[in-house]
C-alpha cells in the first residue's frame, strides 16, 4: 500500500506537469497517468477533473433550461460550487477543454486497455459517474439555450468554441448512457433496456431539436446549400458492426458490447469555421441537424446492444421524419441517410419497418434515379430483404407504401392493365416505389411472396379499377411469367373472377390471368 501510495504521489506530480500541455499527443500519456490513478484508489477524483474540464469549456451557463424533471430523471441534484472550486481540491489538475475533450472520448471509445480501464472504473462508481453526467448535462443545457434562440441571437450570444463542445457534450452524453447500460446488462445476464438518459435524449430531440429544424425552414429563401459533411463519420456508424471484443450473444440481436465503440467519435470538426460569413439561421440549423445525427447515432447504437423494447425508438424516429415534409433539398442527403441506417438497424434489431415505411412514403415523389438517396434505399432494402423475416417485410412495405402513395394515385392516365414484359412496363416514374420494385422483383423468393400479397388484396372484397388496382394487377401479370408452375397455379387460384363484376377490362384480366397459369 506504501507503494502504491508513493507512486500515485509521483504519478499525480506528473500529471500537473503534463496537464498544462496544450497538444493532444499527451493523450495517450494522460490515459497511462489516469488509469494508474483510478487503479490506486482516485477514481473519484479523476472523474471530478474530467468533469472540471468538460464543464470549463461550456462556458459560464449553469441555469439548467429543461424542465426540472430532466435532472429528476438523472438522479442528479445541481450544486453550488463552481467547477473551479471542486477541482482545488483534487490531486488530479484540470486539463486545457481540447485535451480534456480527446482524453474523455478516448475513454469513451476505448481506444486502448487504459482507456477502457478508466471507463470501467468510473462506471462502476456511482457519484464517479454522476460527477460526469452533471458536465455533460451542462452541455445539453447549453444546447437547450441555442435551439431557444431567436435566428439574429446565434452568432452574437454563443462563442463557437463552446458551441462545438456542446454538440461533442451531446454525443459524449449519449455514448454515456450507452456504456452505462452495456455494464448493467452484464450484471443483468444480457438483458438491456432503454435507461432513463436515453429516454429523455429521444424525448428531447423530438420536443427540442426537430422543432427547432423545423423553425429554421421558414427561412429557406436566405439559405444557401449546407454542406452537412462533417456527419458522414457519424453515418457511417449507423449500421453496427460487432467489434472484435467478446459479446454476450450472436446476431440478430448484439445484447451487449462494452469494448470499443464501433467507429470514433465525432471529436472536434470544422463546423462553424465560416461563422462570421454565413447567417445566423445556418448555423442554428447546422447545428440542429448535428444533434439529430448524433441522436440517430446513439439510438441505432442502442439497438445494436439488444434492448429488450424498440418502440421508443421508433416512435421517435417516425417523429423525426416531418423535418423531410418541409425541408429544402440540400437536407436530404445527409440526414437521409443517416436515417434510412437506423431503419435498417430497427429492421435487423426487432424486425420494425415503420421508419423505412416513412421514410419510402415521404420520399417517394423526391428521389431521382441514381441519386444518393436512391442508393442508400438499395442498399438498406437490399440488407433487409436478405434478414431473417425481409422478405415479408418488404413485401408488406411495398403494399402499404403502393396503396397509400399519391403519386400512384395520380397517375390514372399513364397506368393501363396490360400484359408487362419489363419492370419499365409496371412503373416507369422512378421513386421509391421503383427502387422497392427493383428489390423485390430481383428475388425469386419475395416475387412470390408479393403475388400472395397482391392475390389478397384483389380477393379482399369488390375492387374498383383504380391506378393502385392496376399497379397490382400487372405486378401479378409480370410474376406469374415470371416464375411459373404449381407454386403459381395454387396462389393464383384465389382470385375470383366475379370480384370485378363492374369492371369487364378487369374481369377479362383475371380470367386470361387464369387460364395462362393452368
Amino acid at each position: 500500500k506504501k507503494s502504491v501510495k508513493e507512486a500515485a504521489s509521483f504519478v499525480s506530480i506528473s500529471l500537473k506537469s503534463v496537464s498544462k500541455e496544450e497538444s493532444e499527443t499527451t493523450v495517450p500519456l494522460l490515459l497511462s497517468f489516469l488509469h494508474f490513478m483510478c487503479f490506486a484508489g482516485f477514481v473519484e477524483e479523476v472523474a471530478t477533473s474530467l468533469a472540471a474540464s468538460i464543464e470549463s469549456s461550456l462556458g459560464d451557463y449553469d441555469v439548467s433550461l429543461l424542465s426540472p424533471a430532466f435532472e429528476n430523471s438523472l438522479g442528479l441534484r445541481r450544486s453550488r460550487r463552481s467547477s473551479s472550486g471542486t477541482a482545488s481540491h483534487a490531486p488530479i489538475p484540470s486539463l486545457p477543454p481540447a485535451v480534456a475533450w480527446a482524453t474523455f472520448e478516448s475513454i469513451l471509445q476505448g481506444v486502448n486497455s487504459d482507456s477502457r480501464g478508466i471507463r470501467r472504473l468510473i462506471l462502476s462508481s456511482h457519484s464517479s459517474s454522476l460527477s460526469l453526467e452533471k458536465a455533460l448535462q451542462k452541455g445539453i443545457n447549453y444546447a437547450d439555450r441555442i435551439l431557444g434562440s431567436s435566428d439574429d441571437s446565434f452568432g452574437r450570444n454563443f462563442p463557437i468554441a463552446e458551441v462545438e463542445s456542446v454538440i461533442r457534450a451531446f454525443e459524449a452524453y449519449g455514448r454515456f448512457a450507452l456504456h452505462k447500460e452495456s455494464m448493467l446488462s452484464l450484471r443483468n445476464e444480457g438483458e438491456v433496456s432503454v435507461n432513463r438518459q436515453v429516454s429523455m435524449l429521444l424525448k428531447w430531440t423530438t420536443e427540442k431539436i426537430v422543432p427547432a429544424l423545423l423553425g429554421s425552414f421558414k427561412g429557406a429563401s436566405m439559405l444557401h446549400d449546407l454542406d452537412l459533411s462533417h456527419i458522414s463519420s457519424v453515418s457511417e456508424s449507423l449500421i453496427h458492426e460487432p467489434p472484435g471484443s467478446p459479446s454476450l450473444a450472436s446476431p440478430p440481436k448484439q445484447r451487449a458490447n462494452v469494448g470499443r465503440t464501433p467507429e470514433a467519435m465525432r471529436g472536434a470538426s470544422k463546423l462553424f469555421d465560416t461563422a462570421q460569413n454565413e447567417p445566423p439561421i445556418v448555423f442554428l440549423k447546422k447545428f440542429a441537424s448535428t444533434l439529430l445525427s448524433t441522436s440517430c447515432m446513439i439510438s441505432s447504437e442502442l439497438l445494436a446492444m439488444g434492448v429488450s423494447t424498440h418502440e421508443d425508438i421508433a416512435l421517435a424516429s417516425v417523429e423525426w421524419c416531418e423535418i423531410f415534409r418541409h425541408s429544402e433539398n440540400s437536407l436530404h442527403g445527409p440526414l437521409f441517410s443517416i436515417l434510412v441506417r437506423l431503419a435498417v438497424q430497427l429492421n435487423r434489431a426487432a424486425g420494425d419497418c415503420s421508419l423505412i415505411e416513412t421514410l419510402l412514403y415521404i420520399f417517394n415523389d423526391k428521389i431521382p434515379d441514381d441519386s444518393a438517396e436512391a442508393n442508400a434505399l438499395k442498399d438498406a432494402l437490399g440488407q433487409m430483404v436478405r434478414s431473417r423475416g425481409g422478405v415479408e417485410n418488404i413485401v408488406s412495405v411495398f403494399m402499404k407504401v403502393a396503396n397509400a402513395s399519391q403519386l400512384v394515385d395520380n397517375d390514372e392516365e399513364s397506368i393501363s392493365l396490360g400484359t408487362p414484359s419489363c419492370l419499365s412496363d409496371i412503373w416507369d416514374k422512378g421513386g421509391t416505389i421503383q427502387v422497392m420494385l427493383d428489390i423485390i422483383f430481383g428475388n425469386p423468393e419475395a416475387q412470390i411472396s408479393l403475388a400472395r400479397a397482391l392475390v389478397t388484396s384483389l380477393s379482399a372484397s369488390e375492387v374498383a379499377l383504380t391506378p393502385t388496382v392496376i399497379l397490382q394487377a400487372n405486378c401479378l401479370s409480370y410474376i406469374a411469367r415470371s416464375i411459373s408452375g404449381s407454386v403459381m397455379t395454387r396462389i393464383l387460384s384465389d382470385l375470383d373472377c366475379e370480384k370485378f363484376h363492374e369492371s369487364h377490362e378487369m374481369q377479362s384480366f383475371v380470367k386470361d390471368l387464369l387460364e395462362s397459369s393452368a
